[in-house]
């Protein structure tokens, strides 16, 4: 009997850019997909923000062939909001940004809550934290770096702990299980976060 696994893909909608969002976490993330979507053992479905999951559809068919089922799915009403989103490489970089905090906006008004009455064996992240409202049996989290936790005068967001990889380091626990890119990160993790034990990861 298949698995049934929920694949954190809010990172997806990178693939949209053709710089450097293309590359390192995001190739993770496509190829591990890809992998998960080959196997026999699991029945996927790729979570997303409601009004990225039209793009997503796209990217997922066109850079590996498949369709798929999407946690949020039928927003018929955002389909304009997600064209403006496909085509927002075309801005410059002033417009560009202004499309950013419209987007943060629109994600406040139109993004519902995550919590549902679905329930999944596995619930898989290639980089953002958990959703806590995402109901599971285990949950699975790579780990890329440590970086800003041994250099944090490298990091702009280390004093007010903003950003993805702060919400992520405040989620670990003794009890959800990590992937780490290399021993050196394991090592550095284990180091850095007292409630971490090695063979979680």
């Amino acid at each position: 009997m298949k698995k049934s696994l929920l694949f954190d893909g809010r990172d997806l909608i990178d693939a949209l850019e053709k710089g450097m969002t293309r590359s390192g976490i995001f190739f993770v993330a496509l190829n591990i997909l890809k992998q998960f979507l080959q196997s026999a053992a699991f029945d996927i479905t790729i979570l997303t923000r409601p009004f990225d999951t039209q793009a997503i559809k796209k990217i997922v068919k066109e850079e590996l062939g498949y369709d798929v089922k999407f946690y949020f799915d039928g927003y018929k009403h955002l389909e304009k909001l997600t064209d403006i989103h496909t085509k927002r490489v075309k801005y410059k970089k002033e417009k560009k940004h202004l499309l950013k905090k419209y987007w943060g906006i629109m994600e406040k008004i139109y993004t519902p809550s995550y919590k549902s009455d679905k329930f999944f064996d596995l619930y898989f992240s290639p980089k953002l934290a958990f959703l806590p409202e995402i109901r599971c049996n285990q949950r699975f989290l790579i780990l890329h770096d440590a970086i800003p936790l041994i250099f944090p005068e490298l990091s702009k967001d280390f004093i007010k702990r903003k950003g993805w990889f702060f919400k992520v380091v405040d989620g670990l626990n003794g009890t959800d299980n990590y992937f780490s890119v290399s021993q050196y990160t394991k090592n550095d993790f284990l180091k850095l976060i007292p409630q971490l034990k090695s063979e979680q990861i």
